[in-house]
């Protein structure tokens, strides 16, 4: 029996490859850490942007990019304190486990707002009711 393929995000791709792309690149190897958390908010704007060039993750662009530039910064944090041969295939492991994290808690946040949203109409329906009565009672006591 195969294996089944996990489909893989393309912005974890476009993530993976940015993330490449600056761990190989000739002033990485002469960063500082102080350099590369000063990255952060240009890593997330580039992700942002590519989110909305794609049409991914529009109900929630911000805590997408916010995650993903983290997660990069993390990374190569650990390239430049840990210099080995960077692994791609972990790279995009981590970052896809970053978006799945994100999805459920996004869904589990979604379902609980619906409910949410629910019991407080429910409530309204219950209270409407009182006063209803409420003013009815009160009616009787003027006349």
């Amino acid at each position: 029996m195969k294996n089944p393929v996990a489909t893989i995000n393309p912005l974890v791709v476009h993530t993976t490859s940015l993330c490449l792309d600056m761990m190989c690149s000739k002033t990485f190897q002469h960063s500082q850490a102080e350099d590369i958390l000063m990255m952060q908010k240009s890593v997330q704007t580039l992700i942002f942007n590519r989110c909305i060039d794609d049409g991914y993750f529009l109900d929630n662009l911000t805590c997408v990019s916010m995650a993903l530039s983290h997660k990069v910064i993390t990374m190569l944090l650990n390239q430049l304190f840990n210099p080995t041969i960077p692994n791609p295939d972990k790279i995009m492991r981590d970052l896809q486990t970053v978006l799945i994290v994100i999805s459920t808690r996004s869904k589990a946040t979604s379902s609980e707002s619906q409910l949410n949203k629910a019991e407080l109409m429910k409530n309204d329906k219950q209270l409407n009711i009182t006063n209803s009565n409420l003013n009815k009672g009160n009616s009787r006591h003027l006349d």
